[in-house]
């Protein structure tokens, strides 16, 4: 298992198959878009440039992204998520024992803050100021064996219920808007090329106010997941964009977390 966070994503991983996640966290503090590596958009905000796909409620369309993009984003802070990209990285052999960590993030270098394979957790890493943004970028590692059920995985971040048993702060969270046929997102990411989506939709996350004094937070979120050809599977989301906000359920705003 590996979770990958600059306070906005995580991946995980097990030795027979892989599980990855990546997600928005809410205590964030920037966009990684406006950083200098990261500086292609995912989303046009010019309507005759977007790419979008009718969702399951009727009138209701669902901006895609730059799969291209965003999975280039993916890999180069998870080394587990650029093996399940490429393949071969299940099965014995596979997992930690496979992936190249020499390769960086741009202009960035890991450093160790523990390492123990005796424990649940082997190993975390972090680059402080990541993309000179301030808040540093953490990686724990940590190994399970099992089946790899990418929607069973997903349930636990996705279920409020599930979810309000690891993370407490969380108030609401539910998928908004599912795809209608997901052919379209398949072809939108080249058939293939990063596995095959399984699921895809617009997603609402809202915090509960912290008892220190910060107040409840909201994000809109484009979540899917994908089941690789090596048998991994792969959780990503990535956030929405400002004119996306009519997309936000009825009711009193909360501030925009950011990521």
């Amino acid at each position: 298992m590996e979770m990958v966070s600059s306070s906005q994503r995580t991946s995980t991983s097990s030795r027979r198959g892989r599980s990855f996640c990546l997600r928005s966290m809410l205590m964030v503090a920037f966009h990684v878009a406006t950083s200098s590596a990261f500086s292609t958009p995912i989303f046009q905000e010019t309507a005759t440039l977007q790419r979008t796909a009718p969702s399951k409620t009727v009138g209701v369309e669902i901006e895609l992204p730059d799969f291209d993009e965003m999975f280039r984003r993916i890999q180069a802070v998870s080394p587990l998520a650029r093996l399940a990209v490429q393949g071969g990285g299940s099965g014995e052999g596979g997992g930690f024992g496979a992936v190249d960590d020499t390769i960086l993030p741009e202009g960035q270098k890991w450093k160790n803050l523990q390492k123990s394979k005796g424990k649940l957790v082997s190993q975390i890493d972090r680059i402080d100021n990541f993309q000179n943004l301030g808040p540093p970028l953490l990686r724990w590692r940590a190994s399970m064996k099992g089946p790899c059920h990418g929607m069973a995985f997903a349930d636990f971040i996705m279920n409020v219920d599930k979810r309000q048993m690891w993370d407490p702060q969380i108030e609401s969270v539910c998928e908004l808007y599912p795809i209608f046929d997901l052919d379209a997102a398949n072809i939108a990411m080249g058939f293939g090329k990063f596995g095959d989506c399984k699921k895809l939709g617009v997603g609402y996350t809202k915090t509960k106010a912290h008892p220190i004094g910060i107040s409840p937070r909201e994000q809109l979120t484009l979540c899917g997941i994908q089941e690789m050809h090596d048998g991994s599977a792969l959780i990503w989301g990535t956030e929405l964009e400002e004119w996306h906000n009519h997309l936000m359920p009825a009711g009193e705003r909360q501030t925009r977390a950011r990521s």
